[in-house]
């Protein structure tokens, strides 16, 4: 059994090598606290999440809907995340939201789909946003907006977003005509900023990703290889 064991560990560390350019480069990739901890767990019975340390985050740039808890290594990415949603607003309706609306941070579980994988939520290293909420324009932001949508320039808040509005990943993803479309516009340019900013989030899913329809799952899992080096580390008992 060892030595099928043994031969299983060589034939993974060679795939490693070769799709991620070298195991020990591989290794290097994930420098935050939680890489160590393996997310191999038993696939039936209780789940044991690790005990991690976490901390209650609000929001900083945009107030969150409710509190959630998360390690407090991922609590600065969440104020990034942030500011680049704030950013994302401006240019899509000409300002940002006032809310963030999510469906939690820290919950011990497993991944949907994969029962022997630990969700990272089960290490406080994830935040599923189901959408944003705006307020009111400002007199000044409603009068730019509408002399600007009134000129034709794609992207801009008309006179119909002057009021309050919601923006669901659920319901706004696949877009449509007036609003719809803007805010299609923006739920796409965030997350397309979102994956192109991997010092922000490992993992960014969306619609079009199984089980995230609704949502958008955000975390700071390990890399493919580290995640599977750590796993095979324990079934080896090195």
């Amino acid at each position: 059994m060892r030595a099928v064991r043994l031969a299983v560990a060589a034939l993974v560390l060679t795939v490693l090598t070769l799709a991620h350019g070298g195991l020990r480069r591989a290794l290097r990739a994930g420098d935050a606290p939680l890489d160590e901890i393996p997310r191999l767990v038993p696939a039936r019975g209780r789940l044991v999440c690790p005990r991690v340390p976490l901390v209650t985050y609000a929001g900083s740039r945009l107030a969150y809907a409710a509190p959630v808890r998360v390690h407090p290594s991922f609590r600065p990415h969440l104020a990034a995340f942030e500011e680049l949603v704030a950013g994302a607003a401006r240019e899509v309706y000409g300002r940002e939201p006032r809310r963030l609306l999510h469906a939690g941070g820290y919950n011990c579980r497993r991944v949907a789909g994969w029962p022997n994988v630990l969700s990272e939520h089960g290490l406080g290293n994830a935040l599923d946003v189901v959408g944003f909420e705006f307020g009111p324009a400002a007199k000044k932001e409603g009068r730019l907006a509408r002399g600007k949508a009134a000129r034709g320039k794609a992207g801009l808040v008309g006179a119909g977003l002057a009021g309050a509005f919601s923006v669901r990943v659920l319901r706004d993803w696949g877009g449509g005509r007036g609003a719809r479309g803007l805010h299609a516009r923006f739920l796409h340019l965030v997350l397309a900023r979102v994956r192109a900013a991997p010092e922000l989030f490992r993992v960014a899913l969306g619609p079009g990703d199984p089980h995230h329809a609704d949502h958008f799952h955000l975390d700071r899992s390990p890399t493919l290889a580290r995640n599977l080096w750590l796993s095979l580390r324990e079934l080896l008992g090195g």
